[in-house]
């Protein structure tokens, strides 16, 4: 009862700012929320109130990653605060170096609409910036070179110290990796001394920061110690790739093995491509082979059932890009939150 009632006020509410956010659509973003808190700011402060109780209840998460610019944005689809109330975790693209703007923008929607920030702990980001580092130095490679042991545990180091600068409320940990049986003994050896280089620092990370936010995206399949997992809000496949929403089930089974967790699983999906010539980003073919958005897609396979995990959520690349809309800003995300969190029917 108390769930329905809270979605409800929430959904309804949000109609009514909404609409009113569409009436001014020319004007600033702070000038918009100054006339509803102006206008009716009981109405306004009972809706702030449903809707960080409604962080806390029972519901299908929205994780989005947003392109945060360092400059001062000259459209509200570059600012923070008019992404849709209802998102639960925005991932910052550009999460070092954060202008004043952003860190405002941050604060004021995380105290007022209870949304958490993070951002993404790269692997595949270490090992491309360590290959540089050799390149740029003349080194090689070496499989057994204590060099990448300690490089790891320098970007680790320094990637976990913007949190509090930064006031994050946590990170998500992107991590791909591999099977390791087709493997030599020696390159077998290198690889789980590199993994455990990067899993050990995050890990001794997240067993220290039980109240900060930890998403776990990749192939945790591939992960040597699964144990970290249980400590994952929630687990993220990335599926942006897909042509299909029908793999989207085969994509979430095949990273199910002893020591991951089931019940919590979130897949991806990217919003479409600014550049007009680009239509592949953002679509799936349907069942007539014809290219559609696939944030509809991907949210209807949210709300069906599955026996042998649960779909915890979805998450979604450049989210930003939804705001151009030639109806409601960020029409697509709106229609999928409703679609996962329908409002009850009175």
């Amino acid at each position: 009862m108390l769930k329905s009632k809270v979605i409800y006020t929430v959904f309804s509410l949000l109609l009514v700012f909404t609409a009113c956010s569409d009436w001014t659509e020319t004007e600033s973003l702070d000038l918009v929320e100054a006339d509803i808190e102006k206008d009716n700011p009981e109405l306004y402060a009972q809706y702030l109130s449903n809707l960080r109780a409604y962080r806390n209840i029972d519901h299908k998460m929205t994780y989005v990653w947003f392109d945060n610019i360092k400059d001062m944005p000259n459209s509200r689809g570059q600012r923070i605060n008019a992404i849709p109330d209802s998102v639960d975790v925005v991932n910052l693209t550009n999460p070092e170096e954060l202008s004043s703007w952003v860190i405002s923008d941050m604060k004021s929607v995380r105290e007022n609409k209870g949304m958490k920030f993070v951002f993404t702990i790269s692997y595949p980001d270490l090992e491309k910036e360590y290959e540089q580092y050799l390149l740029q130095n003349g080194e090689t490679g070496d499989e057994t070179v204590d060099g990448f042991l300690a490089y790891a545990e320098e970007f680790v180091n320094k990637k976990l110290s913007i949190i509090d600068k930064y006031n994050y409320d946590g990170i998500s940990v992107l991590f791909y990796g591999m099977k390791t049986t087709h493997l030599t003994e020696a390159a077998k050896k290198a690889y789980l001394a590199r993994e455990n280089a990067f899993m050990s620092k995050v890990s001794g990370w997240v067993s220290q920061n039980s109240n900060k936010l930890f998403i776990f995206e990749g192939y945790p399949q591939n992960l040597t110690d699964k144990s970290i997992l249980k400590e994952a809000k929630f687990i993220v496949i990335r599926t942006e790739s897909l042509k299909y929403a029908s793999g989207l089930s085969y994509e979430v089974l095949l990273s199910i093995e002893d020591g991951v967790p089931t019940d919590r699983f979130v897949i991806t999906v990217s919003t479409k491509s600014l550049d007009p010539t680009d239509l592949k980003t953002g679509y799936y073919y349907n069942t007539e082979n014809e290219l559609v958005s696939c944030i509809p897609l991907a949210a209807e396979w949210i709300v069906t059932y599955e026996s042998k995990f649960t779909k915890a959520g979805l998450g979604i690349l450049n989210v930003q890009n939804d705001y151009y809309n030639s109806g409601n800003s960020y029409q697509n995300i709106r229609n999928a939150i409703s679609t996962m969190n329908p409002s009850p029917k009175k």
